[in-house]
C-alpha cells in the first residue's frame, strides 16, 4: 500500500512520509485528503470514495498513443525510455572504439585493433536494431557488452 493525496477525485501526490493516510492527515489541514492506495496506483488516478473494491476505487487514466503503464502505476512513453537506454549503452563503449580506433592508426600491435574496432561497431549496430525487435518498446534483449 502507498500514501496518496487527493485533489478534485485525481491523485496528486505520491506522499513517501507516512506509512498510512492515516497518520499523514494528523500533518496536514483537515481539508487535505489523504488516501491509502495499492501500489499500482499512480499519479493522475481517478478515486472514487464510493466505491468497495480497489479496481472500482482507482481508475487509470487514458495514455497518450505509445505510452504504457510501469509496474508502480505510474505512465512512461517506452520508446523515449528504451531510446535514452541505447544511447547510454552506446556511450558506455564509444571511448573503448575511440582508443582501439587511435591504437590501429598508430601502428599498435599489442592486440589486432582492428578486429576490436569491428566487433565494438557490431555491438552499436546491434544495439540500434533492438528497436526491431518482437515486443519492441515494451520488451528489449540488448546483446552482451564486447570485453
Amino acid at each position: 500500500m502507498k500514501v496518496v493525496q487527493i485533489i478534485s477525485h485525481q491523485v496528486y501526490v505520491i506522499e513517501t512520509r507516512w506509512p498510512t493516510a492515516e497518520e499523514a492527515r494528523k500533518h496536514f489541514a483537515p481539508n487535505i485528503e489523504f488516501e491509502d492506495a495499492p501500489n499500482w496506483v499512480g499519479i493522475g488516478f481517478t478515486f472514487v470514495p464510493s466505491a468497495t473494491i480497489d479496481e472500482e476505487r482507482w481508475l487509470k487514466p487514458g495514455l497518450p498513443d505509445g505510452w504504457a503503464w510501469d509496474e508502480n502505476g505510474n505512465p512512461w512513453e517506452p520508446e523515449l525510455s528504451r531510446e535514452n537506454e541505447r544511447k547510454g549503452l552506446i556511450a558506455e563503449v564509444e571511448p573503448s572504439l575511440l582508443e582501439a580506433y587511435r591504437k590501429l592508426h598508430s601502428g599498435d600491435t599489442t592486440c589486432d585493433w582492428s578486429a576490436k574496432v569491428s566487433e565494438i561497431e557490431a555491438y552499436i549496430e546491434a544495439v540500434e536494431k533492438t528497436k526491431e525487435q518482437e515486443g519492441y518498446p515494451e520488451t528489449v534483449i540488448y546483446p552482451a557488452k564486447p570485453e
